[in-house]
């Protein structure tokens, strides 16, 4: 192989190596579509900036399928979940299954970020967990909120409270060679939330929280997301 052509030894752009991912899925060769063989040539070289992402050529056939498809499959998952007796009971107040714990996913600068549990130990209060941890070589994450959830209002569908909390958050960078930088971020704040059941045991939670940072110390108003399945 030729010097012109030594592919290999240049690093890809992360954009085109998940879309090779993709394309490999599908079938579909995106090496070929990328000229990664013709890497020596600046007018065609990937790397450049306006040869990134999907915007510079037609997609094809084989992905509007798979898009088709997919979409098919999850309207029609959602229309016979619907249609079910089961999802037709959709009310927060049942006394024949109280659905005290829930599992799901949080998103929030007090919740935490990750994987999330909440329980009521009385059944006008709920106490919420969530949290993760992502460590390699270079970088090493995690966090973990607490969230205090007093329940305003409740009706079949929708729930009102009040929400209180804090999140711890860290973080652990290499630099260069043995060189790391360390943040530890802590957290808390106040707001109200609201929580709305879309079906028998699957619910949606949004809430805005005048939030505390610790790291610059400014005080925002800001939303946290969360998705729940009851059990």
């Amino acid at each position: 192989m030729g010097p012109d052509r030594e592919t290999l030894s240049v690093p890809l752009h992360p954009k085109i190596v998940a879309e090779i991912g993709i394309h490999a899925i599908l079938e579909i060769p995106a090496a070929k579509r990328y000229n990664l063989l013709t890497i020596g040539d600046p007018e065609r070289n990937p790397l450049q900036p306006e040869g990134l992402g999907m915007s510079d050529g037609a997609m094809s056939w084989r992905s509007w399928v798979a898009c088709a498809l997919l979409g098919v499959g999850i309207g029609t998952a959602i229309l016979i979940y619907e249609a079910s007796p089961a999802w037709a009971v959709k009310d927060w107040n049942r006394t024949d299954d109280p659905m005290k714990g829930g599992i799901g996913a949080h998103a929030g600068k007090i919740g935490g970020v990750g994987l999330a549990y909440k329980y009521p130990p009385i059944w006008w209060l709920n106490i919420q967990i969530a949290g993760a941890i992502w460590h390699t070589q270079d970088n090493k994450r995690h966090n973990i909120g607490l969230m205090l959830q007093y329940i305003l209002r409740q009706d079949a569908k929708v729930r009102l409270y009040g929400a209180g909390g804090a999140g711890y958050f860290y973080h652990k960078k290499r630099e260069d060679g043995d060189s790391y930088t360390t943040s530890e971020v802590v957290n808390a704040g106040l707001g109200v939330g609201v929580e709305y059941l879309l079906g028998e045991r699957l619910s949606l939670q949004v809430e805005g929280d005048f939030t505390y940072e610790g790291d610059d110390k400014d005080i925002k108003f800001l939303p946290q997301l969360g998705v729940f399945f009851y059990f």
